[in-house]
């Protein structure tokens, strides 16, 4: 095993500490080498303080000195190898694992904490990472108002539903059956084109299509049908349109 003499020390009279220029103490010796000092007496190594700092025992029974040379030699009886490879790895990760205690007891660190996983449920914390302005960086975007329901992706799909309640009269004549166009239905949020629309009536005695005239902010629908000919009708349908917000 190779002795440590890279470097100087410094050394007092009467102390145990030793202090080292140019050398690396911390990953090349341990607590129960054998350092031998200018004065060439063999002292314990008692304490590995950082890469230039250690203790020795007994204190230094030699002159003070500076710039001196000096030498730790490894202790058989361990392996030096594994204990100066787990040197390094403490000297490389050590104070980062230590900086873990600062951010809270996880059993996986979540990746808001520094960390590469994530415990929080879908259903609990997450909502409120994934759910925002869909323009602004959230996954997805809702919202609700007087038109009805949205749901806006972040890779430019949006789905606009409702129900709604409309009038028309039935006076234009198709064989038996008579039909009108109500008033058209305003989008709770504009498309960037004209989507694709579906609607379905479920009042009694009427029947609807998926409607026509359409453009970014409404559709003129929908149509309806009556078994006879009416001057007013007032009905009440769902609609689901589905396109692009950008």
């Amino acid at each position: 095993m190779v002795w440590q003499r890279s470097g100087t020390v410094a050394v007092q009279n009467g102390s145990s500490t030793v202090i080292g220029t140019n050398v690396d103490f911390a990953a090349s010796s341990r607590i129960g080498d054998s350092f031998i000092g200018p004065d060439g007496v063999n002292y314990e190594l008692a304490n590995v303080a950082s890469s230039t700092v250690i203790s020795i025992l007994p204190a230094y029974k030699g002159a003070t000195a500076s710039g001196a040379a000096y030498a730790i030699m490894p202790v058989q009886g361990y392996d030096k190898m594994l204990s100066d490879a787990f040197n390094n790895l403490n000297n490389q990760f050590g104070p980062k694992l230590a900086a873990l205690g600062t951010t809270g007891n996880y059993d996986i660190l979540p990746v808001l904490k520094g960390g590469t996983g994530n415990t929080v449920s879908l259903k609990t914390g997450a909502y409120a990472d994934l759910v925002g302005s869909a323009s602004s960086g959230a996954i997805f975007e809702t919202g609700t108002n007087a038109n009805g329901s949205y749901v806006r992706f972040a890779d430019g799909t949006q789905i606009c539903f409702g129900v709604v309640s409309r009038s028309c009269a039935a006076t234009n004549a198709l064989g038996s059956l008579f039909y009108g166009y109500a008033n058209s239905i305003t989008f709770p949020a504009g498309f960037a084109g004209v989507p694709a629309f579906s609607c379905q009536s479920f009042s009694a005695g009427v029947i609807t299509w998926d409607g026509s005239g359409g453009s970014t902010a409404s559709i003129g629908v929908p149509l309806i049908i009556s078994t006879a000919s009416l001057a007013a009708r007032t009905y009440t349908c769902n609609y689901i349109a589905l396109g692009k917000w950008k």
